[in-house]
């Protein structure tokens, strides 16, 4: 293992320290948001993709960046300015699954795919196949295949 105390450790840099910083800035919303989805969310498709979309692929992005590209010695300040460009990308994919609802749809099957290649790695393979590749075929063969099917 990889610290003193024997459990995985995956530093995210200054996007740990934000979030950390700014936890209920962000909760709240987030909050909000998931009561809209839960209440009105079938009554407003279009909203709904839109919504899902945009932060599905706006935190995707900027979890990504922050865990592999960029370093860990960035300044906190970089998070923000790197969250408005991801979101601003995640608001441009939104528009479009809800003028095309079938990418908001494929958007949503590829996300749940996504969760459930994770349980299918850690529940059955990551005992015998401990790889990153094999995690990724996983997961990402496990998402498309619920995209696909969810259009």
């Amino acid at each position: 293992m990889n610290s003193p105390h024997s459990c995985p450790v995956v530093s995210m840099g200054p996007l740990g320290q934000f979030l950390e910083d700014y936890n209920y800035w962000i909760g709240i919303p987030m909050i909000l948001i998931g009561g809209y989805l839960a209440f009105a969310g079938g009554r407003f498709t279009g909203m709904t993709l839109f919504i899902f979309s945009t932060l599905a692929v706006g935190l995707a992005q900027l979890f990504f960046l922050f865990m592999y590209v960029i370093p860990h010695f960035s300044p906190t300040w970089t998070v923000a300015l790197v969250g408005i460009v991801c979101l601003s990308q995640g608001v441009g994919l939104g528009y479009g699954a809800a003028k095309w609802p079938k990418i908001g749809v494929a958007i949503m099957g590829f996300s749940l795919g996504s969760l459930v290649g994770f349980f299918i790695y850690y529940a059955f393979l990551s005992s015998s196949i401990d790889t990153t590749s094999a995690k990724l075929i996983t997961v990402f063969a496990t998402a498309i295949l619920a995209a696909i099917l969810y259009t």
